[in-house]
């Protein structure tokens, strides 16, 4: 996963904005699913607090790594 290094800053930014945006999805998804399921705002937000820290991290990098590679 290493870049040129002129291209480390880019790559970090990408790398930080996939790992926040699947935070936030996973987070999104979590609560609704919870508060579908009956729990109150508190039980669902712990819910959505688990889904963010169980987030496989290695998997959204190799996505955006994969990405990276089919771009010219």
């Amino acid at each position: 996963m290493s870049a040129p290094a002129s291209n480390n800053g880019q790559v970090n930014t990408e790398f930080a904005e996939a790992i926040r945006d699947a935070c936030v999805q996973a987070a999104l998804d979590a609560y609704e699913h919870a508060r579908m399921d009956g729990l109150c705002h508190e039980g669902a937000w712990e819910v959505a607090v688990g889904a963010m820290q169980r987030l496989n991290v290695a998997r959204v990098l190799e996505k955006v790594e994969k990405h990276r590679r089919q771009q010219p």
